[in-house]
């Protein structure tokens, strides 16, 4: 149970980290939006490359937050069936659920990285940096859907009351 709530406080600092990332990812993109609308409409000379950036960006900020959402359990989830059933049934569909979304990410990790290693020679256009990091960010946030779903199982399987109540806010330090 120690080693439980110690790997659980790294993951609170890794959430935090990337809430944080996430954030001045978010600060660069209201930026890289608004250069380019002064340069088109101010200028008429619009910048090329903060399209592309902005794409990269929202990639960057989306998946990894996704992954966020599963540790966090602020993600969409549908709440009727669970609502239905005996709190047995709902530890049960709980792990299921858990257990599929383990795979979809470990899915996620292995396509983002055979993506990665295919297009890493292609360049992307306007900004010239490699087509790898188009694929990067879903490689990562598989990992950390894989990771977040391994603690949330086995917090399920130690504390199965625990299991069922949300996560708190990791940056109320």
């Amino acid at each position: 149970m120690a080693v439980l709530r110690a790997v659980s406080r790294v993951l609170d600092l890794a959430v935090w980290v990337i809430y944080a990332l996430s954030a001045l990812a978010m600060t660069l993109l209201v930026i890289f939006s608004g250069w380019q609308v002064w340069g088109r409409y101010v200028l008429n000379s619009s910048p090329t490359w903060t399209e592309q950036a902005a794409l990269l960006l929202i990639l960057y900020i989306s998946l990894p937050l996704a992954a966020v959402g599963i540790r966090q359990k602020f993600h969409l989830a549908v709440e009727m069936l669970p609502d239905m059933l005996s709190p047995r049934w709902r530890y049960w569909q709980e792990l299921l659920i858990l257990a599929g979304l383990g795979f979809y990410g470990w899915v996620m990790a292995d396509a983002g990285i055979e993506l990665m290693t295919r297009t890493a020679a292609q360049a992307i256009p306007l900004i010239g940096w490699s087509r790898a990091y188009t694929y990067l960010p879903l490689a990562i946030s598989g990992v950390l859907t894989v990771v977040f779903v391994a603690e949330r199982i086995a917090w399920s399987i130690a504390e199965p009351k625990r299991a069922s109540e949300p996560q708190s806010a990791p940056f109320s330090l």
